[in-house]
């Protein structure tokens, strides 16, 4: 989510009042595969954090300098933490107070954190990872605004495995995340891509 254009303050730039594209097909999946199945038992609102504090450059609003997000910050010195540094703006969650409560349905995308975490190395995935994909697929965590070409980049995992930030304007898949309740229960799976967890739904 975002806020409008042409504004003076970090605060409004970052304000998640309109959704993004990837966000309306995330709930129009969700809608589908969870709520219209009756499996939202099976979901926690835990959040999904696509920290947009600043690393480096400018304040996010300025035109003069390049800014750097956290993102960027950890995957330049490899130091992957699953901390959301600004859980009141940009800890995204339906209901659950330690976020902002702005989405409609508990769903997201994988960080850039996470991705370091599946096994990545000198910049590219275990091709036997999980995260691993042979499409190109975006997550939710921004990289450098480029203000030379006024151009947002977020990271994404390319078709090689390399995690790379390409700008916005550029048209790759999505892989939706759910977090699942605590009590959800597996019943079978190795958490392998040709061996999946098989969850135990009454």
């Amino acid at each position: 989510m975002y806020g409008s254009t042409f504004n003076t303050s970090y605060t409004q730039t970052h304000a998640n009042e309109n959704d993004s594209s990837i966000k309306t097909v995330l709930d129009n999946w969700y809608k589908t595969n969870i709520v219209d199945k009756n499996l939202e038992q099976y979901i926690a609102d835990s959040g999904f954090c696509n920290d947009r504090s600043i690393y480096s450059g400018s304040d996010g609003v300025s035109t003069t300098a390049t800014t750097y997000f956290g993102g960027y910050r950890r995957y330049v010195n490899h130091n992957p933490p699953l901390i959301c540094s600004n859980a009141s703006n940009d800890l995204f969650t339906v209901e659950n107070e330690d976020g902002n409560q702005a989405l409609d349905y508990p769903i997201g995308l994988i960080t850039v954190d996470e991705l370091m975490l599946s096994d990545l190395a000198d910049g590219y995935l275990n091709k036997l990872s999980y995260t691993y994909s042979s499409s190109h697929y975006w997550t939710m965590s921004p990289s450098p605004f480029y203000t030379a070409t006024t151009s947002a980049s977020v990271f994404r995992a390319d078709s090689t495995g390399f995690a790379n930030s390409p700008f916005v304007t550029n048209t790759h898949g999505v892989r939706p995340v759910i977090n699942l309740a605590s009590d959800v229960e597996i019943s079978g799976g190795i958490g392998a891509a040709n061996d999946p967890y098989i969850l135990s739904v009454e």
